[in-house]
């Protein structure tokens, strides 16, 4: 089935998927202030992201979000050149 969601449908079903799925596997270029609390991922899960130097100065990925994910036991990976929006919560894409 194909949907398309946005603004707060979005996010609703995006923080439902993420809290029930086994494993997500997601790339999200920027992970800004607040951005462990909308992004409910947990241990196991593995998240791509761009914290390079331009970004973290910038303001749009915090390390200290990042961290708070690593201290969950999220596997966080980085790509400076990352500007993708994926989700893979079990069975389902959320592009």
């Amino acid at each position: 089935m194909t949907r398309f969601l946005s603004n707060d449908s979005l996010w609703s079903e995006l923080g439902a998927r993420v809290k029930t799925s086994r494993k997500v596997k997601a790339a999200v270029a920027f992970v800004g202030n607040g951005g462990a609390d909308l992004l409910p991922l947990k241990k196991g899960d593995t998240l791509v992201v761009n914290l390079g130097l331009q970004t973290v100065k910038q303001g749009a990925t915090s390390p200290k979000e990042i961290q708070r994910l690593i201290k969950r036991g999220v596997q966080v990976f980085t790509r400076s050149n990352l500007h993708a929006k994926f989700f893979i919560c079990d069975d389902a894409l959320l592009v």
